[in-house]
């Protein structure tokens, strides 16, 4: 996770943050300049108090930085085809707390839809698997340097085929009831 500080008029080529006696260092320098530092890990949520300074001296931040835990709670549907493009939806808690979000169905990727992510839901589109029915083992959530799995979430199964669609003609109006013989729609 990186944590975000704006910096106004500091001129000083070292400015140092605490976050919860945690130490961060920046070398940028400039008037109005954005600063990125990584956090590190702790060992349980905790709210943390934000300090800057350098060689001036150093100030306490009106806000506060939270250390959340994550966990995953579901995912559906757990069935599609082996070509891919379903669209897998995760439930868990604060699953957008992150700066990097990846999803893996054992070793394929699932394609992160980051528009569509809240602290409770993320979904993803599965890619195409190289077996036509194949029993993913977990799926894996990377966020930032934290790992969750949840066991046998999702099946590939044989791309869905059309056999057979009667009748061939309809109506200009419409209204005319289709019959579609298939196999593998699920």
């Amino acid at each position: 996770m990186f944590l975000c500080i704006h910096f106004y008029q500091l001129l000083f080529r070292e400015n140092i943050v605490l976050l919860n006696y945690y130490l961060f260092f920046s070398n940028r320098i400039g008037f109005e300049s954005i600063h990125f530092y990584r956090t590190n890990a702790v060992l349980k949520p905790l709210i943390a108090d934000v300090v800057v300074g350098n060689r001036a001296g150093f100030t306490a931040a009106k806000d506060k930085f939270r250390y959340e835990t994550t966990d995953i709670i579901s995912s559906h549907p757990n069935i599609g085809p082996h070509s891919g493009g379903t669209r897998i939806y995760i439930t868990g808690l604060n699953l957008n707390i992150g700066s990097n979000l990846e999803v893996y169905l054992d070793y394929y990727p699932c394609i992160v839809d980051k528009m569509l992510a809240s602290s409770t839901q993320i979904s993803c589109r599965t890619t195409a698997s190289k077996s036509s029915s194949y029993v993913v083992r977990h799926l894996v959530l990377k966020i930032d340097n934290a790992t969750l799995t949840l066991p046998r979430p999702f099946r590939y199964v044989p791309d869905p085929t059309i056999l057979r669609i009667y009748p061939l003609k309809s109506y200009m109006s419409g209204g005319r009831t289709v019959t579609v013989l298939k196999d593998n729609f699920f």
